[in-house]
């Protein structure tokens, strides 16, 4: 047979002599054959099978979430002395806990808590009653109608508290500020109960008229965007005068919501001021309560505003009221712009409350928000503490403390970070005690205390050395001296609860731990989470978070759907060390979801110059970041599959989400990612959902939206740049999910409805969920809400490897 390889001489092989082998050669076939075998160890090692689940625990359950299993005990107490504090115990009886000698005192068992199904529960300065609120009615989002019941403690026995014999549903009831002082709204009056048990209700106004003039409450507005609260009366610190105001609407438009019950529907009419459209007259009077007691009437006078004022607007906001003491009460005036503010104090005179400038603030390209209380010192007499803007160099304005004495403001703290709250001033040490992020980490909580007498001498931080679980804190201290206060851990470890001395910064007792929740928690299957900064427009970054899939591991060629959750609104922030599981953690555990948030331009507790960024053109960069963002983890991020990529937001949220879908129809190559390719030909997401959202900023309330956009009449350009439904033709193509109550008091069903009428105008195929008779928060119908979402990303992210858990070489559905 003919040898097919003839070049090869065997003799010669074999008989070739030692020295004039290629020893070079067989070195490197000996390394190739070792780096083979490397190789295959390694691939074992890599593809040998995990012995069962990657995941062991249990995933968490959308029921876990929306029912409420992963929400902490906190604080429920509130402080009744300086040194008490009341507060109901796991078994549902109200305690007193005496902080020097941590004795507590049981007062009422839960009996009568349940026989009632009491909501609320507020201790009587004098310590004598307890005010039991039951069977209530919410309103809108702060207000409600209720019943209320009184308990007696000297003699154990609960008697109501009514208007008239057949009328016990009231508007509010509060304690004063000493003994058994009791106010109450009925039918928008507000009324007077001197001494509870003893004496019989005073009025004190009688202009009230249902839907139209309000006393002692907020109208719609004020209660939404102005004040965050129902009540709108003040107490002196002693209890002799009372500050009310009073919101006349008979100028403010209406709207009106249906009510779907009954053979016919019925309608609520409801005066809401919408953008450049007639606003609410208010207006402050002072009770001055100290012949209240039976002995003569109260007396009532008008609280003149600043003739400044006057001279600069005839239309204006009353956002902050405070007493001083009890001759002087503080009162800041706001322009309706929002863009000139006046802080004035206002003192008794022969007919009225006459008003004196303290100080005056003005801002061009952006707006002022001046409605936190003052914390008051003691002494010196006349100081007190409020939050205000104040320049650092050349990174624009923060939030920081200011001192007023005399007329004379001085910053205590400065710096690029901006301050979160007020807490108290602490006599003894002259020290005030507030809440603040720290440079750089924006999401972040602590308690920090400033020296009142030492310029110069930095905050000292209170909670920095708790740990990495502990970056956000707030602090209940107590009233009269603040000696004592009750500190929150709120995350992101499991929330705690301790009692803390003011003088030494010592823990007195640890009063809450959450040790079952931690425990349920560790048998749960919680999400990966990352934290990190992504590149945005004009130098800024955003802060970004991801929930990850708990079996998600990089190096593997599993691409998992994303979902970004969008807010979005001025001054808001996702990213935050606060604790808290929601939907987002159900998607990542049990649906495989990679959820994100993202806060970038127009977010707060980072400065003005961020936030300003919005002024005046809503609807643009904050969408600009969002959509700039998630290219940017697309790019950046393997395991995202730039195929199954879908945004949600809620109000504000459900604006942005709706706008960032139509307006990001290409991924737009570039933007400093690595390797576009067919994804770059991708629109940014497929999918949008959009709860309750805003679409024009003209149908939306005129204290928000000329806060941010000014007036329609001088910045027309704005509104219809910012107007979602004239990008509406863009959604053609996407997968749209549209959701929106009929009974929505805030961002009205109008939104969604004149939405809809342009989708269907140009043929765009859409998915919509109406709610018959429910409100914003949609409280009533959670479950379906979400299960419909739920069915909605299921759909949008068919074909994803969502949902696939690994086992070895072996991919299985996850359990749903």
């Amino acid at each position: 047979m003919t040898d097919p390889y003839p070049i090869y001489d065997d003799e010669e092989l074999v008989s070739s002599a030692p020295d004039s082998r290629n020893w070079r050669g067989i070195g490197i076939a000996l390394l190739v054959i070792a780096g083979v075998c490397a190789l295959i160890v390694t691939a074992v090692i890599l593809l040998t099978p995990d012995k069962g689940p990657r995941v062991k625990q249990a995933r968490i359950t959308q029921q876990d979430v929306l029912f409420g299993a992963f929400n902490p005990r906190k604080f429920n107490g509130s402080w009744v002395s300086g040194s008490e504090f009341v507060y109901r115990d796991s078994d549902g009886a109200l305690v007193l806990y005496n902080a020097q000698n941590r004795e507590k005192r049981t007062l009422l068992h839960n009996t009568t808590f349940r026989q009632y199904d009491v909501r609320k529960y507020y201790m009587s300065p004098d310590l004598n009653f307890l005010l039991l609120v039951h069977d209530v009615v919410p309103v809108f989002r702060h207000s409600s109608t209720a019943k209320y019941k009184i308990y007696d403690f000297s003699n154990k026995e609960v008697f109501p508290l009514k208007h008239s014999s057949n009328q016990e549903e009231l508007q509010y009831a509060g304690w004063g500020r000493t003994g058994s002082h009791l106010v109450y709204v009925f039918n928008n009056d507000l009324y007077l109960i001197p001494s509870v048990g003893e004496s019989s209700p005073v009025r004190l106004t009688d202009s009230g008229v249902p839907g139209v003039v309000f006393n002692g409450i907020a109208d719609w507005l004020y209660e939404e965007e102005v004040l965050a609260s129902s009540s709108a009366l003040w107490w002196s610190p002693r209890g002799r005068s009372l500050c009310y105001a009073t919101f006349n609407d008979s100028g403010v438009k209406t709207i009106s919501l249906p009510v779907y019950r009954g053979q016919y529907p019925e309608t609520h009419e409801l005066r809401y001021p919408k953008a450049g459209s007639p606003n609410p007259l208010v207006e402050l009077r002072v009770v001055s309560l100290a012949s209240a007691d039976g002995a003569g009437a109260p007396v009532t006078k008008l609280v003149q505003p600043p003739q400044e004022l006057l001279d600069k607007t005839k239309e204006y906001y009353v956002t902050l009221v405070s007493f001083l003491d009890e001759e002087s009460l503080l009162v800041n005036w706001l322009s309706r712009t929002q863009n000139w503010t006046l802080l004035s104090v206002c003192r008794e005179a022969a007919s009225a409350w006459a008003c004196a400038k303290q100080a005056q603030e003005a801002v061009s390209g952006g707006w002022i928000e001046l409605s936190e209380p003052p914390v008051v010192a003691d002494a010196p007499q006349g100081a007190f503490f409020l939050r205000l803007p104040v320049q650092d160099a050349q990174r624009g304005s923060f939030r920081h403390v200011a001192e007023f004495r005399d007329r004379r403001k001085t910053f205590l703290t400065h710096g690029p970070y901006d301050t979160l709250g007020l807490l108290a001033y602490h006599a003894r040490s002259k020290h005030v005690m507030f809440r603040s992020t720290r440079e750089g980490r924006p999401g972040e909580s602590h308690v920090y205390r400033v020296p009142l007498d030492e310029p110069g001498v930095q905050p000292e931080c209170l909670t920095c050395e708790l740990g990495d679980q502990c970056l956000y804190n707030n602090a209940v201290f107590s009233p009269g001296g603040a000696d004592y206060y009750v500190l929150e851990c709120l995350g992101p470890g499991v929330p705690w609860v301790a009692l803390y001395s003011t003088a030494d910064h010592k823990q007195v007792d640890m009063l809450e731990t959450n040790e079952e929740l931690k425990e349920l928690l560790e048998q749960r299957a919680l999400p990966q989470v990352r934290n990190f900064y992504a590149p945005l427009a004009d130098g800024y970054n955003a802060t970004v978070r991801l929930l990850l899939p708990p079996g998600l591991r990089d190096e593997e060629v599993l691409k998992y759907p994303f979902l970004l959750d969008v807010y979005g609104g001025p001054g808001s922030q996702q990213v935050t060390e606060k604790f808290r599981i929601n939907w987002g953690h159900f998607l990542a555990s049990r649906k495989g979801v990679v959820y994100g948030m993202v806060d970038g331009r127009g977010s707060g507790f980072q400065g003005d110059r961020r936030l300003h960024q919005v002024y005046r053109r809503l609807g643009t960069v904050e969408v600009e970041d969002q959509l700039r963002v998630t290219r940017y983890l697309k790019n950046e991020l393997p395991f995202i599959s730039a195929e199954h990529t879908a945004i949600w937001g809620w109000s504000y949220g459900g604006y942005v989400a709706a706008m960032a879908l139509a307006n990001g129809g290409s991924g737009a190559p570039g933007n400093g990612t690595p390797h576009g390719g067919e994804d770059s030909l991708l629109p940014v997401f497929q999918c949008g959902i959009s709860v309750a959202p805003v679409t024009s900023w003209l149908f939306y309330d005129s204290a928000y939206t000329e806060r941010y956009m000014g007036l329609p009449s001088d910045n027309l350009a704005g509104y219809e740049r910012a107007d979602l439904i004239r990008v509406a033709a863009n959604l053609k193509g996407k997968k749209f999910f549209l959701v929106h109550g009929t009974a929505d008091d805030n961002v009205h069903f109008q939104h969604s409805m004149m939405l809809a009428k342009e989708l269907t105008n140009n043929g765009i195929m859409y998915r919509t969920q109406v709610y018959p008779d429910q409100k914003h928060s949609l409280g009533q119908v959670t479950l379906h809400l979400y299960q419909a979402m739920e069915e909605f990303l299921d759909e949008c992210f068919e074909g994803s490897d969502h949902a696939v858990e690994e086992v070895g070489l072996m991919q299985v559905k996850a359990s749903r």
